[in-house]
């Protein structure tokens, strides 16, 4: 198999194109550098070049680099015709849920010293962050678990800590982003930096794959190959060209949505009181006022949902939380929308989470992602949710071959 080494850095964008910045390849122990705009002929005739050769292409995190080729000039039949292998994707199919491997070595900064600790499942009486749903009906963290203790992390950093013992300093990292991101012209240093950072992490990324490929060939019975990798990194492709598209929004009626949200928001409380009381107008506290919240809000009511589950004569089975208290979540609503009452509070409670999107703070943050074409541009992160279906894809090859 030939293959080749590709990191890429770039500007992003809230519209179709990111503005690419600069290209590492290593083929063998040759390496080859390109800074965009400069290096743009070059760089496309070199690689339609390798992949008239039949190169596999190994990265970390496809989507982003399948977004980089688009906007030099690629088009999506060319990318789909590939052959990509995301080292990311078998990261996350050794860590996700995987006591064995989500926990190990990892580099973590204290003051101004880094040092290296060995993070293992939490013990005994220290729990993982634990989401639960407060007065207010907000979900919080209730507990914390202690650093040492916390998995390591997806990233590229992360894991060759984790597999090969070597830290690539995210400090390090961070600042040369910031220095990608936040700039247009860069200095002849900068540039160096720059190119030098890139084509440092690329240098881990075959002994990463390498690594990986033994450990899911050991936790698949070798059920999971490099072919089985190359399916999966298209789907990553595939993430990173729907980013490119986006997706097309109304937005005049998200604007004019976000400049009602109030009037919005009471509607929905009034026509959920409408079935029973479960919501009451309360004073705020000086550190809610000073959030901005005014200085009342509808506050949702335990003790009015604690009467009605009484009068439903359902107290005695209503699932309860860890204190004690009747579930309010989502899920446990959900299990009990046969009761039409129950179901127009889910229903409220659903549709005021989602209204949230268009407060004028949640607006703001649409809109940076709002193209001129009025289409949103996000990270989709194929196989990085905990709770999405994407992650399914690798995990459930792992549990199949098991």
């Amino acid at each position: 198999m030939k293959i080749l080494r590709f990191d890429t850095e770039f500007r992003g964008s809230s519209n179709h194109f990111v503005t690419p910045v600069a290209a590492i390849v290593q083929i063998d122990d040759r390496e080859f550098q390109y800074w965009f705009p400069a290096d743009l002929e070059r760089f496309k005739a070199d690689w339609r070049g390798w992949m008239s050769e039949g190169f596999h292409i190994v990265c970390f995190y496809g989507s982003a680099e399948a977004r980089f080729l688009q906007s030099v000039g690629f088009t999506v039949k060319e990318l789909l015709r590939m052959k990509w292998l995301d080292v990311w994707i078998y990261w996350r199919m050794a860590t996700h849920s995987n006591t064995a491997y989500k926990y190990g070595p990892k580099v973590i900064v204290e003051g101004t010293t880094r040092k290296w600790i060995t993070t293992t499942p939490a013990p005994d009486g220290v729990v993982e962050d634990v989401w639960e749903e407060d007065e207010t009906g907000k979900m919080a963290i209730v507990k914390k678990v202690q650093e040492k203790h916390k998995p390591v992390g997806g990233g590229l950093a992360a894991a060759v800590a984790h597999r090969l013992g070597r830290d690539l300093d995210t400090e390090h990292k961070t600042l040369m982003r910031e220095i990608i991101i936040t700039r247009t012209e860069y200095t002849e240093d900068e540039k160096e930096a720059i190119l030098s950072y890139c084509s440092s992490d690329v240098e881990y990324l075959q002994p990463l794959l390498e690594n990986l490929q033994e450990v899911i060939t050991k936790e698949t019975k070798g059920r999971v190959t490099l072919d089985s990798l190359e399916i999966l990194s298209r789907y990553s492709i595939c993430c990173g060209i729907m980013e490119s598209i986006g997706i097309p929004i109304y937005a005049e009626r998200a604007k004019a949505l976000g400049a009602n949200y109030g009037e919005a928001d009471r509607d929905l409380i009034r026509g959920c009181n409408n079935a029973y009381p479960f919501y009451i107008w309360t004073k705020c506290s000086k550190l809610q006022k000073s959030r901005g919240m005014g200085d009342f809000y509808w506050k949702e009511d335990y003790k009015g949902f604690e009467a009605y589950i009484k009068t439903c004569g359902m107290t005695g089975v209503w699932p309860k939380s860890e204190s004690g208290k009747l579930r309010r979540d989502k899920d446990t609503l959900k299990d009990y929308h046969g009761d039409p009452v129950i179901e127009t509070l889910r229903t409220c409670k659903k549709s005021r989470s989602q209204l949230k999107y268009f407060r004028p703070e949640g607006f703001t943050r649409i809109q940076k992602n709002l193209g001129n074409d009025d289409r949103i541009r996000v990270l989709l992160s194929p196989y990085g949710s905990k709770t999405g279906r994407n992650r399914n894809v690798s995990t459930t090859l792992r549990q199949k071959a098991a």
